[in-house]
Order: C-alpha cells, then structure tokens, then sequence
C-alpha cells in the first residue's frame, strides 16, 4: 500500500481517532489495532504510531471524546424549566446514562474494560472531564442538602454514579435477572428515590463528616 499524505497532520489525528472510535463502537475495544486502523485509513501502521505513542495513548484520547459525548447528552437531557425539582432532574440524568450505555455500550465499556499496559499521558482537560461530568449529579442534590454539606454533596454523587453504573453493568452482562426480576429502569427509579430520601433524613439530623484528605503528591491522574 503506498502512503497517503493527503492530509495535514490535525487530519490525520481527527481522522485516525474518527475510525478507532468507529471501531470500538462497533466491535468492542478489543477489536482495536494498529493494523485494522492503518487499512481503514489507508495509512501505514508506522504512521499510525507517528500521531499516537502507543494503543493506549489512541485509547485514552478516544475516552475523553466517549466523556465529552455523554457529557452532552445528559446536559441535553436535563429538563428545560428552572424550576424543575431536584428529584427530577436526577431522574432525567439517570434515564439519560441508561440510553447512552445502551446506545454506545462499547464505547461506554472501553472507559472502564480498557487497562493500559504503560504510563499514559492524558489528555488536556481529561481530569476536567470527569469533574464536569460529576457536577451535573451534584446541582441537583445542592438543593436537596442545602448549604453546608459540600463534602456529603460530592460523597453523594458518586455514590449515586456507582450505585447507577452497578446496576448498568449488571444489565449489560444479562446478571440483573438473576438478583431481580425487575427492569432496570424500576431498580435505578428505586435506587435513586430510595437514596434520596435517606438523604434528605441524614441531612437533616447529622453535620457534614470530614472533607477526605486530597490524594498523596505522585498519585496517577484520575481516569476510569
């Protein structure tokens, strides 16, 4: 195969990461190599590792475009009125995270499946990313604790991501019924009704418990 050069080199990058995306959409982060993506593209595999240092540095840069996605689909996923009810609002972020797992599972599914085998540099704002993302659960449950709780409010909203990823997960490997003879969509509407309330209780009768410490100086930068 001769070599292309019908692009400049930002093309190249967006192009490459349009087809690896395309892939793992397709077929599963496993389905992803060097050799399939430099067919696709019509590029030498050398030149598939002139634009990225390795697999992992392509991988990690097609997960920060799978967080800004879903970041804007549960942003549009919110409802329009301002006055909407916290409850609500959560509800519809929840439904929003059960669509886009289904909808771009593989892509969901290379987030957390994919473990690279060496240092990966993240990408710039990828850290950012996953801030963004846990924001738009603690909105709502600001004005379910009210002032005072910022280090319960964002214990919260992870908790409620985990619970809510648990039971995505369990659906998606046909385990849910076997705990459950429930859809998914009852136990998450279960799930987040059910926090919630003892939430609210917790808030009312118990101070905010200690801010954690901040992770050790050295630690990896944070991705799934």
């Amino acid at each position: 195969m001769g070599r292309r050069s019908d692009h400049s080199p930002a093309e190249l990058k967006g192009l490459l990461l349009d087809r690896a995306t395309a892939i793992i959409a397709a077929d599963g982060v496993a389905a992803l190599t060097a050799r399939r993506l430099a067919t696709q593209t019509g590029y030498s595999v050398g030149t598939v590792y002139n634009v990225f240092a390795h697999l992992d540095d392509l991988i990690v840069q097609v997960n920060a475009r799978t967080l800004a996605h879903l970041h804007h689909h549960l942003t549009a996923a919110q409802p329009r009125a301002p006055d909407a009810p916290p409850d609500a609002r959560l509800h519809a972020l929840a439904a929003a995270y059960v669509a886009f797992t289904t909808r771009s599972r593989h892509l969901w599914n290379a987030l957390f499946d994919h473990r690279p085998t060496r240092e990966v540099a993240l990408p710039p704002g990828y850290a950012a990313q996953i801030v963004a993302l846990f924001a738009l659960i603690e909105a709502p449950l600001t004005e379910i604790l009210g002032p005072g709780h910022e280090a319960a409010r964002a214990r919260a909203a992870r908790a409620l991501w985990a619970g809510l990823h648990g039971l995505c997960s369990l659906s998606q490997t046909d385990k849910l019924a076997l705990i459950s003879p429930d859809s998914l969509d009852v136990l998450v509407a279960s799930f987040l009704d059910d926090y919630l309330a003892g939430l609210r209780v917790r808030a009312a009768t118990a101070p905010d418990p200690p801010t954690p410490a901040p992770p050790r100086r050295g630690s990896k930068s944070p991705q799934f």
